[in-house]
C-alpha cells in the first residue's frame, strides 16, 4: 500500500482521504494528489465541502433517541459513511442533533453517539469500549465536546483498549 495523504483539520483531528467505490475504498496517495494538481489543503477543503453536501441529506428524524440507564442518548448511523465525521461539521451537528451542548463519541466509521454534555465521562468511555471492541477497524478513543457551535476534542479514558 502506498502512503496515504493526511491533513489536520478543525477541531485538531487528523484525517485521511479515500475514494469510495461502494464496497471498496481507494486510499488517496501523494502521487494521486500530485496528478490532480492540487494541494493537500485544497483536497481537505474539497473533502469538507463533500461532507457538508452529503450531511445535508441527513434528516434529524434519522437520529435514534432513547435512555441508557438514566441518561438520554442520541445515536446516528447514516448509511452514507459519514456518521463519525460529522464532528468536523458542527453546523450540521446542530441541525441534525440539535443545538444543545453534547458529548459525542464515534466508536465506528458511520456511528456517532451523543450524550448530554454533563454525562459522566466514564459512561462515555464504557459505551465507546463496548461498541468499539466489536469492530477491528474502530476509531481512536476520543470524546468530542459540542457547545452548540463548535467542537473540542477531549481524551477518552478507555481502560480495556489501553491495556
Amino acid at each position: 500500500m502506498p502512503p496515504r495523504v493526511q491533513a489536520i483539520v478543525a477541531p485538531g483531528v487528523t484525517i485521511g482521504f479515500g475514494i469510495d467505490f461502494g464496497p471498496a475504498l481507494l486510499t488517496v496517495s501523494p502521487e494521486i494528489v500530485e496528478r490532480w494538481s492540487m494541494s493537500v489543503a485544497d483536497l481537505a477543503a474539497h473533502a469538507l465541502a463533500n461532507l457538508h453536501e452529503v450531511a445535508g441529506t441527513v434528516s434529524p428524524d434519522e437520529v435514534h433517541r432513547g435512555p441508557l440507564g438514566d441518561v438520554d442518548i442520541a445515536a446516528l448511523q447514516t448509511r452514507r459513511g459519514i456518521g463519525s465525521v460529522l464532528v468536523l461539521a458542527p453546523t450540521e451537528l446542530a441541525r441534525i442533533f440539535g443545538p444543545e451542548p453534547a458529548l459525542f463519541i464515534a466508536p465506528m466509521r458511520d456511528l456517532l453517539i451523543g450524550l448530554p454534555a454533563s454525562a459522566d465521562p466514564s459512561l462515555a468511555a464504557w459505551l465507546y469500549d463496548d461498541i468499539a471492541s466489536g469492530d477491528p477497524n474502530c476509531l481512536a478513543p476520543r470524546a468530542f465536546l459540542f457547545n452548540g457551535r463548535s467542537i473540542t476534542v477531549e481524551p477518552l479514558a478507555v481502560p480495556l483498549l489501553a491495556a
